[in-house]
């Protein structure tokens, strides 16, 4: 499977059983979580959010549920989420920030804390290691 595509995956996309036949990618070896941190490690590199940018929100806006890594050099990146309440879509019930000194630290927390890996990733199985 091509660096793009796992890129799309881990921004959250889905790809149909026909598009993966379509493009030879099922049946796929399990994926490992090395393989994906080094993905976004690669994105990071060319650019400063992952998976996409950070946008402010106060209470009393349209909030969204959204989880980032923010790149600010190579010794700092910052991990930020926020959670709309579910009784009002106006209210941050939940916000979080951490600082990380490196790039695997704040994948590997993005991997496991926010995608729940090793497990499923769209269909893919996603291992330690092989």
């Amino acid at each position: 499977m091509e660096s793009k595509t796992k890129i799309f995956l881990l921004k959250g996309g889905h790809l149909n059983m026909e598009e993966r036949i379509d493009q030879g990618i099922w049946p796929h070896p399990p994926l490992t979580i090395t393989e994906l941190r080094n993905e976004i490690i690669e994105y990071l590199k060319t650019y400063k959010w992952f998976p996409h940018e950070w946008i402010s929100k106060k209470n009393g806006e349209p909030i969204d549920d959204a989880t980032v890594i923010e790149k600010i050099d190579k010794n700092k990146y910052i991990y930020r989420s926020r959670a709309a309440s579910p009784y009002d879509l106006n209210k941050i019930t939940m916000q979080t920030e951490k600082i990380f000194n490196s790039a695997e630290k704040a994948i590997e927390y993005y991997l496991r804390e926010v995608l729940y890996l090793p497990g499923d990733l769209d269909g893919w199985k996603v291992v330690e290691e092989q």
